[in-house]
């Protein structure tokens, strides 16, 4: 509850224009100066987040990889079923010696 009440608490820092731009010309954006005006408050509310979450004390939260437990479900690596060259080719359209045959793709 006291995150939801910092965030009606929240101060927006003051963005000039010409950050913005300034961002939007760095990620290869252009914005008319309507769309401009827009931005800046948009990316002032992103940036007055992000400044909350800063001040969070985090002290007691372990590091993460994942937000949710996970473990490794791949089955072990096991030699099973060796098939020789010849029952393994017997279905290949095509075959070269020991080798399936395949049409060129790279010139």
């Amino acid at each position: 509850m006291a995150f939801q009440e910092s965030l009606s608490q929240m101060t927006l820092p003051k963005l000039a224009t010409e950050e913005v731009k300034k961002v939007a010309t760095l990620a290869n954006l252009r914005f008319d100066d309507s769309e401009l005006d827009k931005m800046t408050g948009t990316l002032a509310q992103i940036l007055g987040h992000i400044d909350l979450l800063n001040k969070l004390d985090t002290s007691n939260v372990l590091p993460t990889s994942h937000s949710i437990e996970s473990e490794n479900v791949f089955r072990k690596d096991e030699l099973t079923n060796i098939f020789e060259p010849g029952q393994t080719l017997d279905n290949a359209p095509a075959k070269d010696r020991n080798y399936f045959a395949v049409p060129r793709i790279i010139e």
